[in-house]
């Protein structure tokens, strides 16, 4: 908390000074404005004449790291993420979970790039397969379970096959069904729930990201468009669980939504009533000609569900690019939903399955978004709560690049309280955080000058430490540290002493965050935290270390020298910090351990 005298003296410096005054108030009001502003919405009409409904869109806390090809899920009203790779194509064996207006991220045993995952009824989530190295290469046998309670994962054993591009659904018992891979063979393989992966049996043919829609209990159908290497097969072969082959005359001319490989949810598409019987999905298709609708599947028969309108492929800016090849299903709403992207602009399908009944037909309405600077490509949507959808990371389709946005889009009429409350904490309080961090930096420069107390250092102060002040004020100092901090903290000290970057005279805590594939605010969170400083002090204390070091290794070493090979930039900085941290100077230092 800031003293009575601090803030009598703020309050009196914002009075005599015009230009902090202003500074202060555009920072509340832009605060302000990002908090509460929202995009109206209007109605255009598309080439096919669907409706076509402008969504308002909000911008959650960014990920820790920059994601693609990650898995994402709702665990209660907690959106998780788990795996992909980052910046470089390098894997991540870390996962996150959105909490209290900010990400945490936690280690995983393994990383899992392109991997499958499936939501289990007893709230346990399976992880399995997925890339073996960067750069997309290789696949994967380690699987694991993510425990929601408890936010930890446990190492579950191994594939019979290794895997990527794979897709898996729960039978009864607890049993998984798991099938599909990527540049690898084949094969059908059940989890028999008691820990053990049965051996895989061949399939009828091999296939990526094969869509697995349970028919009963103990079966499933299994088909795709791709095969092993991703490219379109000249025929489609819907086979049981068993190896029985499904004749489905619909899918002679109409194929399953497959442009590219995509990771595949099938519990996302499943519209049906399982307590009745019925096991039901939809699934986007399209033919010869271009042309994209809405094919239901009722245990094993196919057919197209008649709609108010054709789903439309053209808008007013442009063709529409459907980058998820299933639908994600509000069944409480019974409404199904297909994103898609046009140009710089996010749309989303809309199907009203439910209102569809004999005779009639289901509505249909696009809803699109204003235009974005940047869209992660191929990202799975996740339902929420509310009923909207919750898109994380992705791809940049420019550069390839994985981004850390993430965006929620309003498609239902219901808020989801959580995340609401997130993003308003975290659009004022990181503005109003970094104006007090920076008065007070002004208050402290003040006042040392009063004091006579300003030293070069203070004086070499830059705006990016009044930016690390307001952050690392932003971190409660009666908190202990979270199990996430002292994880980041050991790879930070595990980074700073094996490689030393101390050294570089001008490192910056980007430098170190870049290299441990997190944000910065993320690693000054995490010294604060554990250490209580600051990350210059920090390096400060390696600095001194090593300045010591070579002092009794080589006493007659010009003090000069020791500056330099320390990773101080100038002899009277080195000197203050010396002495601030030891109480002597250098020659004094030395001179005492040889006594």
């Amino acid at each position: 908390m800031v003293k009575t005298e601090t803030c009598a003296y703020l309050c009196a410096m914002l009075k005599h000074s015009p230009t902090l005054h202003l500074l202060l108030a555009t920072v509340l009001l832009a605060a302000g404005q990002a908090a509460w502003s929202q995009p109206a919405s209007g109605t255009l009409d598309t080439d096919t004449g669907c409706p076509l409904v402008r969504m308002s869109i909000e911008h959650l806390p960014d990920l820790n790291l920059p994601r693609a090809s990650h898995i994402a899920f709702m665990a209660g009203d907690e959106v998780v993420v788990v795996g992909g790779h980052t910046t470089g194509f390098v894997l991540t064996p870390t996962a996150e979970y959105l909490r209290d207006g900010r990400w945490h991220l936690i280690d995983t045993p393994y990383p899992h790039d392109y991997a499958l995952s499936v939501a289990l009824r007893s709230g346990r989530v399976l992880v399995a397969g997925g890339m073996e190295q960067d750069l997309g290469i290789g696949q994967r046998f380690s699987a694991e379970f993510f425990d929601p309670a408890t936010h930890s994962f446990t190492d579950y054993g191994c594939l019979d096959c290794k895997r990527s591009f794979a897709s898996a659904i729960e039978l009864n018992a607890g049993r998984v069904a798991i099938s599909g891979n990527w540049y690898n063979k084949d094969g059908t393989e059940i989890y028999d729930g008691m820990g053990h992966f049965g051996t895989a049996r061949p399939t009828r043919v091999e296939r990526a990201c094969p869509y697995m829609f349970k028919i009963s209990q103990t079966d499933a159908l299994i088909f795709s468009r791709l095969d092993t290497h991703g490219q379109f097969m000249d025929s489609i072969v819907v086979e049981t669980l068993g190896g029985q082959v499904v004749d489905v005359p619909l899918l002679r001319t109409w194929h399953p939504l497959q442009v590219r490989p995509n990771m595949f949810r099938s519990d996302d598409s499943f519209i049906g009533d399982t307590a009745q019987g019925s096991y039901a999905y939809l699934l986007p298709v399209e033919d010869s000609l271009g042309r994209v609708a809405v094919a239901r599947v009722d245990s094993t028969r196919f057919s197209l569900l008649h709609t108010t309108h054709p789903v439309p492929c053209q808008t007013p800016w442009g063709p529409i690019f459907y980058t998820a090849a299933h639908f994600v299903a509000d069944r409480a709403a019974g409404r199904a939903y297909l994103t898609g992207q046009v140009a710089n602009r996010l749309v989303v399908l809309c199907v009203d399955y439910a209102r569809a009944h004999t005779g009639q037909a289901a509505p249909v309405s696009l809803y699109y978004t204003d235009p974005l600077p940047v869209i992660g490509d191929a990202v799975m949507p996740v339902l929420t709560p509310a009923g909207n959808l919750l898109m994380t990371g992705g791809m940049s389709p420019d550069n390839y690049n994985p981004t850390a946005s993430v965006l929620l889009l309003r498609v239902s009429e219901k808020a989801d309280a959580a995340f609401a409350t997130n993003k308003l904490g975290l659009r004022w309080l990181w503005p109003v955080a970094l104006a007090v961090a920076a008065l007070l930096f002004i208050y402290v420069r003040a006042r040392r000058k009063r004091l006579g107390m300003l030293s070069e250092a203070d004086a070499a102060l830059t705006e990016a430490d009044a930016v690390q002040a307001g952050n690392d004020a932003v971190q409660t100092e009666t908190n202990t540290p979270s199990p996430e901090s002292l994880a980041l903290m050991d790879r930070i000290t595990r980074l700073t002493e094996g490689e030393r970057p101390y050294l570089i005279p001008d490192l910056k805590v980007s430098d170190v965050a870049s290299q441990l594939h997190v944000t910065p605010r993320r690693v000054s969170e995490s010294i604060n935290a554990v250490c209580g400083c600051t990350f210059s002090q920090l390096i400060s204390t390696y600095r001194i270390r090593h300045a010591q070091q070579l002092l009794t290794d080589d006493p007659d070493k010009k003090i000069t020298v020791v500056c330099t090979e320390s990773g101080f930039a100038s002899e009277t900085t080195f000197f203050r910090t010396f002495k601030a941290l030891t109480g002597m100077t250098p020659t004094e230092w030395l001179q005492q351990t040889r006594l």
